[in-house]
């Protein structure tokens, strides 16, 4: 479907002096950065697609995006784990990320970017601190961003009770967990982790930037909002994707099956056959993942709302 760009949104879009028109020396990466922090399990992959689908309307309006698929070949943003150095970031991790992007660069002045790994893996969304080294992987990565540049950052937050089961569901595909998610539900609901902790934290690793925050359960009828906000344009009319399949939650009856698979096996059996578990999947019909009973859910949307009213109300927050 064709994607109608409207207005740009001119107070985003930083001047930017191409090579092609200058003696002087230009920095060749982009003036404005705009990237989303995709937190697991809130549409990143359906954002990832739309931009994939809106790559070339973009350009026209002066917006490179690097597509999801490139952004993993080139270990972004972990290029600092190929060079111990660069753990801390600065003018190495600078340099090797002007390296990775130039060839994927048009020289545009805006440049858009889509990542769940600036947050951290999917098992770290489980942990009694979400995401616990989302700070210490977007400080080192924003430190190798041009000073003079601008930069947005976007995330969406979603219900504990529909979060972290599908949070579960994707870590346990890919790795053997040492523990079942009885004893996630059991901490979570004698200690709520605390998403207005995780915007705080990006916060603190990104001093200069704009930050946007939405709860995932607008994102269905704010999503061309969402998106016009990610991309700095305004769009009129979004393609119309159909639901990814690889990352849909699977049955309770196939997490059981995934949880009692012998321990110790391979990574290359355990993942054949957890996928083959996965493959029989129908949450069409026999249901999603959902260990949280009613009352749970009443107590940790309670929880939640206070949660959003905290984020909404931070400095340099926008929300959604």
């Amino acid at each position: 479907m064709c994607i109608t760009i409207l207005t740009i949104v001119p107070q985003e879009i930083s001047s930017h002096v191409s090579p092609m028109n200058s003696t002087a020396q230009v920095d060749p990466m982009p003036q404005d950065w705009r990237l989303h922090l995709g937190v697991h399990k809130t549409a990143t992959t359906h954002i990832q697609e739309l931009l994939k689908a809106a790559q070339g309307s973009l350009a026209e309006v002066g917006t490179d995006v690097v597509p999801m698929e490139v952004l993993r070949k080139e270990r972004i943003p972990d290029l600092r784990l190929r060079n111990p150095h660069a753990l801390l970031g600065g003018s190495l991790l600078r340099g090797q990320l002007t390296r990775a992007l130039a060839p994927h660069l048009t020289g545009k002045s805006t440049l858009v970017m889509s990542n769940e790994d600036w947050m951290g893996a999917s098992e770290e969304a489980l942990a009694p601190v979400t995401y616990p080294k989302a700070s210490r992987r977007l400080g080192a990565f924003l430190s190798a961003v041009p000073r003079h540049a601008s930069m947005h950052l976007f995330l969406a937050v979603r219900r504990w009770d529909a979060f972290l089961p599908a949070a579960y569901s994707t870590a346990i595909k890919n790795l053997e967990l040492p523990f079942a998610f009885e004893a996630v539900r059991a901490r979570v609901m004698a200690e709520t982790p605390d998403w207005s902790d995780v915007v705080a934290r990006v916060l603190r690793a990104a001093p200069r930037a704009e930050l946007t925050v939405w709860p995932y359960e607008s994102y269905r009828a704010k999503g061309t909002e969402i998106f016009s906000a990610i991309t700095g344009h305004s769009f009129e009319v979004l393609p119309d994707l159909p639901p990814p399949v690889a990352t849909r939650t699977p049955t309770q009856a196939a997490i059981s099956a995934i949880e009692a698979l012998p321990k110790g096996l391979s990574r290359g059996e355990r993942r054949k056959r957890t996928f083959e578990i996965w493959e029989e999947t129908d949450p069409a019909k026999d249901g999603k993942f959902a260990p949280f009973s009613e009352a749970d859910q009443t107590v940790l949307a309670a929880r939640y709302t206070q949660q959003l009213e905290i984020i909404a109300a931070l400095p340099r927050v926008r929300f959604l």
